[in-house]
Formats: structure tokens, C-alpha cells, sequence
């Protein structure tokens, strides 16, 4: 948990050398008005005001606006590493009240370049591409998937390399990994096994499949790597979408 400066009697010094530390640091919200003010007016701009997935208003989510967000208007919010580290800074009592239902982070998951979705199908073939993948040792995670519209996709839209593209070895995310307890992902998405000194009612559960495309969400009991029909366009009318701003270190 947070520890508080309000009510400590540290010297004024300290005080301002904490203050400078903390600055490193990203802050983390909930997805304003504001906010979806400027995804609302960027979705126009963009020449995506008649894309159906993008028509999405505060207070529900999917696929296409948490990428659009991050890599079409440069508004990051949340990936699996800065979840955790939002559990840390709230006792567990809040934790699932933040995370309410789930939370889908910007980033696919690739395990093979077909799916029996047509769309997803369409998509993990594009990701295979982009990412220059032939062959699949384990899965991968992409990260700085720019949306474009295509007319040639189910959905109308598709991926691009955004600025911030990567792909990263995901090997703990394995089919063969699924229904098994973790305490943490790592920054490197790595995922930490170890529960022995996690209290029993705050241990998660992966769930993963062995094959395609998938989104990336977690609740605050499970990490679910799942399918669904509508791959970027399923909507989610419960849940957060957190925004993570104002870090030094990304300027």
C-alpha cells in the first residue's frame, strides 16, 4: 500500500527529495470527459467517424479504442505491468472495486497466424505480417498496434506499426500455462509463479488457448487471453479504463 507524507514529520528536505523521486514516476486515472471529448473528435479527424468498433462512449471499452487511444491519439492507458503496480498502491479491499469487471490492455497476443474467426482469422494474419513472425516457438505479445482503415477487413479497420511497436517473447503464456495461479506480471511479461507468500484470496489465475489472435484483459481474479467473435469491436459496458500519464522518464 501507499505510504502517506500528510501526517509524518519529515524534514522539509526529505520532503522535496521524495517529491523529485516521485516525479520519475507515471500517475495513473480513470478515463475522463476530457478524454473521451478528444478520442470522440480524433475519431473524425481521422476519417473514422462511420468505423462501427470506434463508436464507443465513456464508461464502455473494447479492442479498437483502447489501441486507438494509445496508438492512433498518443493517450496510454494501462498495460499488465502498470496493473500490477496499481494493485500495489491500494490495499486488496479497493483493488477489485478499481479494477471492476475487467480491464483490456493495449496488446495482442499471437499464437499462430490463423484463427477460425473470419475476422480474427483476417487479423492474425495481418499481425503475423507486420511483425515479421514465420514461426511460433511460443506466443508473442505486440504492443503499438496503430489502427487504419481497410476495407478489405470484416471490421473495416486493421493494424499498422504504430511509433511505439514491439513484439516480445511471451512464453508464460503458453497454453500449457493455463488454469495455473501467479502472483505478478513482470515488466518484461514475464509472469511470477511464486504464490507462496500471496494470502490465498488474492491469488489469480491465467486463462489461455492454445491457438490465434487474442485480446488481453484481467479482472482482479484472472488474466484471461481470450477469443471473442468480434475481436475489436466487442463492447464492455463494465469496466475501467486506466490512464497512465505525466512520467518523466517517457518524455
Amino acid at each position: 500500500m501507499a505510504i502517506q507524507l500528510e501526517n509524518r514529520l519529515v524534514p522539509i528536505q526529505i520532503r522535496e527529495r521524495i517529491r523529485k523521486e516521485l516525479e520519475q514516476f507515471p500517475t495513473y486515472r480513470f478515463m475522463n470527459e476530457e478524454d473521451q471529448k478528444r478520442y470522440s473528435g480524433a475519431c473524425s479527424d481521422f476519417g473514422f467517424r462511420d468505423i462501427k468498433a470506434l463508436n464507443v462512449p465513456l464508461g464502455n471499452f473494447n479492442l479498437a479504442k483502447i489501441l486507438f487511444l494509445n496508438n492512433n491519439l498518443g493517450i496510454r492507458t494501462a498495460c499488465l505491468p502498470d496493473l500490477d503496480l496499481i494493485k500495489d498502491n491500494n490495499t486488496y479491499t479497493t483493488w477489485p472495486i478499481l479494477l471492476k469487471d475487467n480491464v483490456k490492455t493495449p496488446a495482442v497476443l499471437i499464437r499462430s497466424a490463423t484463427d477460425y474467426n473470419p475476422e480474427t482469422d483476417y487479423l492474425a494474419k495481418q499481425v503475423s505480417e507486420i511483425a515479421e513472425i514465420k514461426k511460433f516457438p511460443c506466443p508473442f505479445i505486440i504492443e503499438g498496434l496503430k489502427l487504419k482503415i481497410d476495407t478489405m477487413s470484416p471490421s473495416g479497420i486493421s493494424f499498422e506499426k504504430g511509433e511505439r511497436f514491439k513484439v516480445i517473447d511471451a512464453p508464460d503464456f503458453a497454453y500449457e500455462n493455463s488454469r495455473k495461479p501467479f502472483s505478478r506480471v513482470k515488466p518484461n511479461y514475464r509472469i511470477d509463479w511464486d504464490i507462496r507468500n500471496i494470502p490465498s484470496n488474492q491469488i489469480r489465475t491465467i486463462v489461455t488457448r492454445g491457438f490465434g489472435l487474442s485480446t488481453i484483459y484481467q479482472s482482479w481474479c484472472t488474466l484471461e487471453t481470450g477469443h471473442r467473435v468480434s475481436f475489436l469491436s466487442l463492447l464492455y459496458s463494465e469496466g475501467r479504463i486506466w490512464v497512465i500519464e505525466n512520467a518523466e522518464s517517457e518524455k
